[in-house]
């Protein structure tokens, strides 16, 4: 099962201690210790709590509205502000991966293969990354190369579940 990395928007005080009680679980299921953003916003009594950032969400983080963008399913608005993301931080490989992802999303299986790259070439240790990678070429009918991230997928930690995932992948190709 693939986890999406803690990025957070959330409404109140509840909200967020949820969210970082969410984060914990995500950390304790991933094998990851990763620091959670968590964004509270406060919402008027008897209001509804905002789906995606609203106006004066500006402040927040790129990377982080294009997150709530995407898991909103609304992968064409995602699209520039991930490359927003990647413009104010070049060397942030989730940004480079999410980009891509978002460009596979959008059916654009070529263009999303230079920033999935982009992302295992920043972290070579980003499992997820190779991961991806080797799903977008192989998508992309590039055999060859996508035999080759999955094999990286698999060397970085052969017994977690992305190098499973990496593993049943390379017996369909």
């Amino acid at each position: 099962m693939k986890l999406p990395e803690p990025k957070l928007l959330v409404a109140g005080a509840a909200g967020a201690a949820a969210a970082l009680a969410l984060a914990a679980a995500w950390n304790s299921a991933s094998g990851r210790r990763t620091e959670t953003a968590v964004y509270t916003l406060a919402v008027p009594a008897g209001a509804a709590a905002p789906a995606v950032p609203g106006p004066g969400a500006a402040a927040l983080p790129a990377a982080h509205r294009a997150d709530v963008l995407f898991e909103s399913g609304r992968f064409a608005e995602a699209l520039p502000v991930y490359r927003q993301a990647v413009a104010e931080d070049p060397k942030d490989a989730d940004s480079w991966m999410d980009l891509g992802l978002t460009l596979a999303q959008l059916g654009r299986a070529e263009e999303a293969i230079e920033p999935l790259t982009a992302a295992a070439r920043i972290q070579p240790g980003y499992q997820r990354a190779w991961l991806s990678l080797g799903f977008v070429l192989k998508g992309a009918g590039r055999a060859d190369e996508a035999r080759a991230a999955l094999a990286k997928c698999i060397a970085i930690d052969p017994k977690s579940g992305q190098a499973q995932e990496a593993k049943a992948m390379l017996s369909g190709i």
